[in-house]
């Protein structure tokens, strides 16, 4: 008789990671009371995440800051979430884990992984439709 072993080594609850710096063009927007042009960077190691919003007060994102908000945290990417035909293939679930706080949302990924869409939830409702704007890979 045989005996056949089968040892798992689980490396992170992700189903595979994503590592990188990917960054937006410049965006014009309104969040709470603050106004202006930003970009926004998303840097991924291992399993954390950190998340750098710099806002411009020019439509072309130059010259000085004016505000910058930072997110650091752990990440993990579950199940492809294709929402019914609304999402393409490679749109997967997205949990980021802040402190104290989840939010739940999804992450699309080119299959060269260049480029990425990322869209979060509010609180324990998950934003079941990607975000529109593109983050590309910064090389």
């Amino acid at each position: 008789m045989v005996k056949i072993f089968l040892i798992l080594t689980i490396i992170s609850s992700s189903l595979f990671a994503i590592e990188g710096s990917y960054e937006t063009s410049c965006i014009q927007t309104q969040m709470n009371q603050t106004q202006g042009n930003i970009i926004e960077t998303y840097t991924f190691s291992n399993d954390s995440f950190k998340m750098i919003r710099r806002w411009f007060r020019t439509p072309s994102c130059t010259g000085d800051i004016f505000q910058t908000n930072i997110e650091e945290g752990t990440y993990i990417i579950g199940k492809e979430n294709l929402n019914n035909g609304f999402n393409p293939k490679g749109t997967f679930d997205l949990d980021l884990s802040i402190k104290d706080s989840k939010s739940l949302g999804l992450i699309w990924i080119s299959e060269d992984k260049t480029v990425l869409k990322i869209s979060r939830g509010i609180g324990n409702m998950r934003n079941t439709m990607l975000g529109l704007f593109e983050y590309k890979l910064k090389r």
